[in-house]
């Protein structure tokens, strides 16, 4: 794989395929990382506490994620892109858009990146 797109959530999951992702800069490939973002839901019965909580840590992995510390943290480089919608549709226009190589993506066949 000489191209490869890792979408994130900042998820432990998410963090998993960013390892795959590394192993593969070692050989030469380039990553991609891609975030979608949105407003958050709001839900009445949420603990105010609890949503800034959410907020304040989403703040905080929206800005490593700006400075590219994603990447930078584990000793490689990426090119990074955050984009407004929703996450199987951005990904899927980023496909479209870009080269990438790759595993699975949301319906299991392949699709050209990293899930």
């Amino acid at each position: 794989m000489k191209t490869i797109l890792v979408p994130t959530d900042f998820s432990e999951n998410a963090q998993k395929a960013l390892t795959f992702a590394e192993k593969a800069s070692r050989y030469g490939a380039t990553i991609g990382l891609i975030h979608a973002y949105h407003p958050p839901i709001v839900d009445a019965s949420m603990r105010t506490e609890t949503m800034l909580a959410m907020v304040e840590q989403a703040e905080i992995d929206l800005r490593r994620w700006q400075n590219g510390e994603m990447c930078q943290d584990r000793g490689f480089s990426c090119t990074i892109k955050l984009v407004y919608g929703a996450a199987s549709d951005v990904v899927l226009d980023e496909i479209e858009a870009q080269s990438y190589d790759g595993s699975h993506g949301r319906t299991g066949k392949e699709v050209g990146l990293i899930s």
